[in-house]
């Protein structure tokens, strides 16, 4: 911890960004003995969202509270993607110390005709930790402050360079629906 301290990663007690940070043999102070320069942002460009229904199984098991939710609806909204969402499933749990984690996957059926198979896994920090981000106030769609990954695989000509995009994922709920925003690292 003191060595992350140092090198500016720690923010009150917690790993401060969206980044995963490794302590290498041989670490100097302020990183580890590495050529590249550390990378202090990422650019990032908006590739699509995705809305559909929420209405998810919640049930109890001895890791902590499961939520499961499948569903075959969904909209696919962006310039680079637009369609329709078919087969989508995903896994939560919630744990006591209020930390929920899941993966999902789904296929995106585009406008044109693609079939881009969608893996999706994130983390939600304890709510009473992390302020909501309201965001579209007059739809009052609220997003709450937790991101995930996200990769894609299709063998579709025009889509192949999705299979190498490395994504990022912001998530939010209203009502009965969920929220996917993608975003690809540039």
């Amino acid at each position: 911890m003191k060595q992350l301290e140092s090198a500016g990663c720690v923010a009150s007690g917690k790993l401060r960004g969206f980044a995963t940070f490794v302590i290498m043999a041989g670490s100097k102070e302020n990183g580890a003995d590495f050529s590249a320069p550390p990378m202090m942002s990422m650019g990032v460009e908006h590739l699509c969202d995705v809305i559909l229904p929420f209405y998810p199984r919640v049930f109890e098991t001895p890791l902590g509270t499961r939520q499961v939710i499948v569903t075959n609806e969904g909209q696919v909204i962006g310039r680079q993607l637009r369609g329709e969402l078919q087969a989508f499933s995903s896994i939560g749990l919630f744990t006591k110390d209020g930390v929920a984690t899941g993966s999902g996957s789904c296929v995106m059926h585009t406008e044109d005709g693609a079939d881009i198979l969608a893996w999706v896994r994130g983390k939600v920090p304890p709510t009473v930790e992390e302020p909501l981000q309201t965001m579209y106030r007059a739809k009052n769609r609220t997003w709450l402050n937790s991101w995930g990954s996200a990769s894609f695989e299709t063998g579709d000509e025009r889509y192949l360079w999705l299979n190498s995009a490395i994504s990022i994922l912001q998530v939010g709920f209203s009502g009965s629906e969920a929220f996917l925003r993608f975003y690809l690292i540039t």
